[in-house]
């Protein structure tokens, strides 16, 4: 991380008013900023009305602080940045990372570290962590599964986890259910098998709810994982588990006859981690405990050079 250099601001794209200078430095000096400083929605229910994903602020190229806003744009294949200051008391504030209500929950002196432990392996504590990605299958499934259902159980101590540890949990998704995000037979066999099932036992109603809920369980090519605010009001009634559990068993309890070496015959000989890995939600729903690192090293931001100068004139 370090200052690249200073040059005038003269290419016409850009209008100062800091006498026409740039500063030229690294994105991920930049990332290093908004990470611990910006603020995030409330995830606290009663702050939405109604479920919604919290905004990728990556695409947005703005963040807010409490003492400011930052946010960029990239004309010819430059990133200019420009920051707008916040009012005289709030640049005067001492700068908390993580804010007071969270950042004072780590463990004194442990707060850097957690910080850079995320960066560099997806989760600041090591129960959150995924298997390698070279590692064998059977070991990514197995800490995949172990890691949602921590999440979803909840904990005391702040947790920072990063996009990357989404993305690199949406591959084993990927991986397990559609061979690498392509192969749509075994969904496919899944909603035959709703298809198939007599109206008196699920009502055509039912059917479009479960195809929806084994929908979202999918992940093909580009499908991921997304953080959510829960809201304050709920948005749709208990999804019927007993359905989504008996019809996948029966589809790739189908496969047992596939020839060995075959994807469907994989996907038999795997059921159980397979089943695991279809129960794990899409969402993740945000809490207070837990902490987004959204400016990684997978970022554009991060990879390139920035020129930060004052905000665009009006």
């Amino acid at each position: 991380m370090q200052v690249a250099s200073w040059r005038p601001s003269i290419d016409g794209y850009i209008n100062t008013q800091n006498g026409g200078v740039e500063m030229e430095i690294d994105g991920s000096v930049l990332c290093h900023i908004i990470n611990p400083y910006s603020t995030t929605p409330d995830p606290d229910p009663w702050a939405c009305q109604e479920e919604e994903e919290m905004p990728n602020r990556r695409e947005a190229k703005q963040v807010t602080f409490p003492f400011g806003e930052l946010a960029w744009s990239t004309v010819e294949g430059k990133t200019h940045a420009h920051f707008k200051p916040g009012l005289e008391k709030e640049l005067a504030n001492a700068k908390v990372p993580f804010g007071d209500e969270v950042g004072s929950k780590f463990e004194p002196g442990t707060l850097i570290a957690s910080y850079l432990t995320a960066l560099n392996h997806g989760a600041s504590d090591p129960n959150f962590q995924l298997a390698s990605p070279t590692a064998p299958i059977s070991e990514r499934i197995d800490r995949f599964v172990k890691c949602f259902m921590a999440l979803a159980k909840g904990g005391r101590e702040p947790l920072i986890i990063s996009r990357d540890w989404l993305e690199e949990a949406a591959r084993i998704k990927r991986r397990v259910l559609a061979e690498g995000g392509s192969n749509r037979s075994f969904y496919d066999d899944i909603i035959d098998a709703i298809d198939a099932v007599d109206k008196s036992e699920m009502p055509r109603d039912t059917k479009g709810f479960i195809k929806h809920e084994i929908r979202l369980r999918f992940f093909f090519e580009k499908d991921s994982f997304h953080f959510y605010l829960d809201g304050g009001t709920e948005t749709s009634g208990p999804v019927p588990f007993y359905w989504i559990e008996r019809l996948s068993k029966e589809v790739l309890e189908s496969y047992k006859s596939h020839p060995a070496g075959t994807w469907k015959r994989t996907l038999y000989e795997s059921r159980h981690d397979v089943q695991s890995v279809l129960r794990v939600y899409p969402c993740v729903y945000m809490k207070k405990w837990l902490l987004v690192q959204e400016f990684t090293r997978g970022c554009e931001l991060w990879k390139g050079n920035v020129l930060l100068g004052a905000p665009v004139l009006a």
